[in-house]
């Protein structure tokens, strides 16, 4: 009897021997398992990690892009401001360049700039007149320049260039023809000498009117300077 209960001791003890075998091995492999499973776990850290770091820099650039939608809205205002602005000052600009040429054109029509430009023409021929009469002096020195006054010498019964005057100017012709043959002074137009006979007269001066002289054009400065100081002053005027 004591045999047979030590041998199903001894089987047991083989059993259970088998049986620790076996749970160690299966505990191995579990620890294996473990081990994996933890690796498994760092790198779903070190996954999740990142994701945050992706996250928080998602939402640097969010925040960037609201801030320059924002900036692009004031921009986008700011423009439309400065576009009204300057529509208006194009309108304000026309405007007054409209009031300027109005103006401008009642100006011209008036009274006074045609009183002007008279005013500028009979200065001009003054001028041309007077101009002459000094080129004759340098040509001529011997001839009498007090004959060539308006209607200077000239009787009113003879009425024209055939009395004494008539002499006196063709006299001066020829010698100013003589002068400009034998050389005429540097600077002095070739017309000047036949000019002589052309000295206007009272009664020429009232029948032909203010004759312009060649190569001028009064009539054209007081309109310039017109011109201008009525658009300066209709900018100072309409501008705020």
């Amino acid at each position: 009897m004591l045999i047979s209960m030590a041998a199903d001791y001894r089987d047991m003890a083989r059993r259970c021997l088998r049986g620790q075998e076996e749970a160690e091995r299966r505990l191995g492999e579990v620890e294996v398992l473990r081990r994996e499973l933890l690796a498994r776990v760092e790198a779903a850290e070190d996954e999740r990690g990142v994701h945050a770091l992706a996250r928080s820099e998602v939402r640097v650039v969010k925040a960037c892009l609201a801030e320059a939608r924002s900036a692009i809205a004031v921009s986008q205002h700011e423009a439309r401001g400065t576009q009204l602005k300057v529509e208006q000052l194009e309108a304000r600009e026309k405007r007054a360049l409209e009031q300027a040429q109005h103006a401008v054109q009642l100006f011209r029509e008036s009274e006074e700039f045609r009183e002007l430009l008279e005013e500028e023409a009979v200065d001009g021929l003054i001028r041309g007149f007077e101009d002459f009469r000094r080129q004759l002096k340098r040509l001529c020195p011997e001839f009498d320049l007090s004959m060539l006054q308006p209607g200077g010498g000239i009787d009113e019964d003879e009425g024209g260039p055939e009395g004494p005057a008539g002499a006196e100017v063709k006299a001066a012709e020829e010698a100013a023809r003589e002068a400009s043959a034998e050389g005429a002074p540097e600077g002095v137009p070739d017309a000047v000498p036949e000019a002589a006979g052309d000295v206007p007269t009272e009664t020429s001066m009232t029948a032909a009117g203010p004759v312009e002289e060649p190569g001028e054009a009064p009539a054209e400065n007081p309109e310039v300077v017109v011109v201008d100081d009525l658009e300066v002053g209709a900018e100072a005027a309409t501008t705020p």
